[in-house]
């Protein structure tokens, strides 16, 4: 389990420096990085996306913590999920986040490019036209992420999980500048809302031009990289 608190501290130490451009320019921008956009995301996708989630939380003065990357309905055949997320609010109770990760980008089928540098009016349209291409009426378009509306199995008794799709795209259901929001559901399902995050809207959303971010099992990928080739 990876513990990040309000300050960016963790216990597990395995930190990587993040550039920021280069990583919104690989996903989002360059015309020349198809071939290996399934590579990276294979190395560091999935992993990248809860980092980038809890430091979302972090910069909100938020103590979140990331659990399990295995979340089933409990039995044996079904859906799963890429996990969960934990974050303890001001008031000092806990929301569970049942999370389903999505590096859909530039690359992937009927994406889109958004240069780094685009202005905030063609930004704000570019999320309003991406969220249209994920969500109709009350779900999500792809099986594969409206998964994330099955109740999983919770992680501990008497605890109460709510749904978040964290999603590369830069998507917003108003096209505004929030890298995390809110979409309520009819009444009688399971869930009366879900959250999204964007991964690029968040990144473009910082000035910073670095960040260090968790990524256990990324720094483990390149260290293994890094002794079967050498440059």
């Amino acid at each position: 389990m990876l513990a990040v608190n309000a300050t960016g501290q963790s216990a597990s130490g395995a930190r990587l420096t993040v550039n920021r451009h280069w990583l919104l320019s690989f996903f989002d921008d360059s015309k020349d990085v198809a071939a290996h956009a399934n590579a990276i995301k294979a190395v560091a996708g999935e992993e990248l996306g809860f980092a980038l989630l809890l430091e979302y939380f972090r910069r909100k003065g938020i103590v979140a913590e990331s659990g399990p990357r295995s979340w089933t309905t409990g039995k044996a055949k079904g859906p799963r999920l890429d996990g969960w997320v934990v974050v303890t609010l001001p008031s000092g109770s806990d929301v569970y986040y049942q999370v389903e990760v999505k590096t859909w980008s530039q690359h992937s089928l009927s994406g889109r490019r958004l240069p780094v540098s685009a202005p905030s009016v063609d930004l704000s349209e570019f999320k309003k036209e991406r969220w249209r291409r994920y969500w109709l009426e009350n779900t999500f378009k792809d099986k594969e992420l409206a998964k994330v509306l099955i109740p999983m199995e919770p992680p501990g008794p008497g605890v109460v999980a709510e749904p978040l799709a964290c999603l590369w795209d830069a998507v917003h259901h108003t096209g505004g500048d929030d890298s995390f929001f809110t979409v309520m559901l009819p009444a009688g399902g399971h869930f009366d809302k879900v959250h999204v995050f964007s991964m690029s809207g968040f990144l473009r959303g910082l000035a910073d031009e670095t960040l260090e971010l968790e990524l256990p099992d990324t720094r483990e990928r390149l260290n293994w990289l890094s002794k079967i080739f050498r440059q």
